[in-house]
């Protein structure tokens, strides 16, 4: 085998190995490092083979610059107070389609309710807590049913399916898919949402609430004694009466009436708004951000404990 040919082998197996290793990584920033050489070790290949410096700049602008034009665009929503995760969350349904799905799925089938919900579908869910104890879905989905849980399963990627669930005696309700929606008001077990995009909007109560996506938007009223978030995006806004919350994530908005909270631990690339402390627990507050600007107003009569690296903490 001639020497150029084994080495572009070795290049492009070089190439597949990065792939991988970017593929299973979660940190973001690390991705884009990774794509980055990628691209190098690419246009390299191509402009050996082209021996035009202008292949080299063609594919550097298909595959380099125009995705950097929206990471930038990323990191500014990240470093401002705009509301980052509406906007992350658009560009996520833009991408697995709003207008490209191909179908929605109206409840047209009900079997009565468990204990424990689960669903797990490939489209999007959009679940609403209503009274009762009836599960409304549509037939198209399939189910599993044991003595106290009931799964829903099944679907197509490009598609949304409207489910609505009795919460009279619901207890832990679970949710995966592309896009997961809950609205309506419930009093629950455990909560946990695993999706790429996730809106929570109602009146929701839960000894334990986890949420896993790359955007995750959380609007009305929470109470819970622990409140985990990792995501990319994070959108918190409306009344939080949680003893622990913890946020992970890239951009992270706030705009939070808190209270009887313990400790408030946030990780992020950018956080951002405001928090209204109304007591009555005396409060650990730990930031931690390459940037950002929060503020903080104590309208309570107990202390917060305050610890903040890379985040400019305002206090009214």
């Amino acid at each position: 085998m001639r020497e150029d040919v084994k080495y572009v082998l070795l290049i492009t197996l070089f190439i597949v190995l990065l792939g991988l290793v970017g593929f299973f990584v979660e940190y973001g920033p690390l991705k884009v490092v990774i794509v980055f050489f990628e691209v190098v070790l690419v246009g390299y290949v191509f402009k050996y083979y082209t021996k035009k410096i202008a292949g080299f700049i063609v594919l550097a602008i298909i595959f380099f610059l125009i995705p950097m034009a929206n990471f930038y665009m990323f990191s500014y929503l990240v470093k401002t107070e705009s509301s980052f995760t509406s906007t992350l969350t658009e560009y996520i349904q833009n991408i697995f389609g709003s207008s490209s799905e191909g179908m929605i799925y109206h409840p047209d089938k009900s079997l009565e309710a468990k204990q424990n919900v689960v669903i797990d579908i490939q489209g999007k869910a959009e679940v609403e807590f209503v009274e009762g104890n009836q599960i409304e879905y549509p037939s198209v989905l399939k189910v599993d049913v044991s003595e106290n849980s009931v799964k829903i399963f099944g679907g197509k990627k490009n598609s949304r399916y409207l489910i609505k669930i009795g919460k009279d005696n619901l207890k832990v309700f679970e949710a995966s898919a592309v896009g997961v929606e809950l609205s309506g008001k419930v009093e629950l077990d455990d909560l946990k949402v695993d999706s790429v995009s996730v809106k929570v909007e109602g009146e929701i109560s839960a000894n334990g609430m986890e949420f896993d996506g790359t955007g995750v938007e959380l609007k009305g009223t929470f109470k819970a004694e622990k409140i985990n978030c990792n995501s990319v995006g994070i959108d918190f806004s409306g009344i939080f009466d949680v003893r622990y919350i913890e946020l992970e994530g890239v951009g992270i908005n706030l705009d939070m009436k808190l209270s009887n909270c313990k400790k408030f631990t946030v990780s992020g690339t950018g956080v951002n708004g405001k928090v209204e402390y109304l007591g009555k627990e005396k409060m650990d507050m730990e930031l931690n951000a390459v940037g950002g600007t929060v503020t903080l107003k104590n309208l309570s009569d107990v202390d917060i404990n305050i610890q903040s690296s890379g985040v400019k903490v305002v206090r009214q």
